[in-house]
């Protein structure tokens, strides 16, 4: 990790997603897009399933956070695995945030709940809101039909794929939107 001085960060920890599952995402990106007004499309080097939301960290915080993360040990490997499984929409400033849900397997709410445990004892804030798996496909959209009359054209995956990595990020706000700069990665397969 970078000298960070004295500057406050934004911090999450995600799974990275297969290939298969990349491919899935992008095939549901597209068919969204031909049924969008308009929509900002997540990048395909970012899309992720966060597992845990840090959010603000001084620099202390941070360091404490990163060592903590290295000392965290993953499941057994291929337990932590995911299939694409429905799609879904929160409200947001502009449009909706459409997402992709993700149905996983226990390892990987356990890894979450893990997570949240170890932040807490930390000092970080507990998380608020129940472990929803998803990945956020865009932002601002605006659909010309409701996002449930577009299901059949959306694909779902058929089998669990296993995720290959953990990975602690820093989200970093630039001119050209967020960019996710990895801090400390883990292989899980």
């Amino acid at each position: 990790m970078e000298n960070k001085s004295q500057r406050s960060m934004r911090l999450f920890i995600a799974a990275g997603l297969p290939g298969a599952l990349r491919e899935e995402l992008a095939a549901a990106q597209g068919a969204l897009a031909a049924q969008a007004v308009r929509l900002r499309p997540t990048r395909a080097e970012q899309l992720h399933l966060t597992l845990r939301f840090i959010g603000e960290a001084g620099p202390e915080q941070a360091e404490d956070a990163l060592a903590w993360f290295k000392g965290v040990r993953l499941p057994e490997k291929g337990a932590l695995a995911a299939r694409l499984a429905a799609y879904g929409s929160f409200p947001g400033e502009g449009g909706l945030t459409l997402w992709a849900g993700l149905e996983c397997a226990d390892a990987v709410h356990g890894l979450a709940d893990a997570l949240e445990q170890g932040l807490r004892r930390l000092g970080f804030a507990p998380e608020t809101r129940a472990f929803l798996p998803h990945v956020t496909l865009a932002r601002k959209a605006a659909l010309k039909r409701p996002l449930q009359e577009l299901s059949s054209l959306l694909p779902t995956g058929a089998v669990m794929l296993a995720l290959p990595d953990v990975t602690l990020f820093e989200s970093v706000f630039t001119p050209q939107g967020v960019r996710h700069l990895p801090w400390e990665r883990k292989a899980a397969v």
